[in-house]
């Protein structure tokens, strides 16, 4: 489900359609739709979010500054554990990971999705998995790019082409 398909916009109406139309059971990715991951293995971070049974977690990597300013952040502490949602801008440390605009939730977080009156767009959602509990920062080793400019687009391209 995209988040501009019939009627009201934003992440978390698109979440709760596809919650009401029967997908319910287990774990649910969700992913903007304007973005990269170039060499994400999503099946690794469905594995880690089952291994640590987690409410929540962050599929996160490492992005370089500039670009890591605008971005939000995830904090985590010396062992690799989440501590933190930065929203931007933010500052750049070598404890602070990339969200990648994608996350995976447990079923406990699909039901609280389709009760919840938020409704608005990325940031409700993420202060309604900042109020569940047990997050984890799954860091992935894959190239990311928000495509929100022509630039960008063309620069992804170019790494697709190269990687293939």
């Amino acid at each position: 489900y995209f988040s501009d398909t019939e009627g009201q916009k934003g992440i978390v109406p698109s979440v709760k359609k596809a919650l009401l139309e029967g997908f319910t059971k287990g774990s649910l990715s969700i992913s903007d739709g304007d973005t990269l991951r170039l060499g994400l293995d999503v099946s690794e971070a469905n594995k880690f979010h089952q291994k640590n049974e987690a409410t929540t977690s962050l599929v996160t990597t490492n992005i370089p500054p500039p670009d890591a300013f605008s971005l939000h952040g995830v904090r985590v502490d010396e062992s690799g554990n989440f501590v933190e949602i930065l929203r931007p801008p933010r500052p750049i440390d070598s404890d602070i990971l990339t969200m990648s605009g994608m996350i995976i939730i447990s079923q406990r977080v699909t039901d609280l999705i389709k009760t919840t009156q938020r409704e608005k767009n990325w940031e409700d959602l993420i202060q309604l998995l900042e109020s569940t509990g047990n997050i984890q920062a799954y860091q992935g080793n894959f190239v990311y790019r928000n495509l929100n400019t022509l630039e960008a687009i063309d620069e992804a391209e170019r790494l697709i082409k190269n990687e293939n």
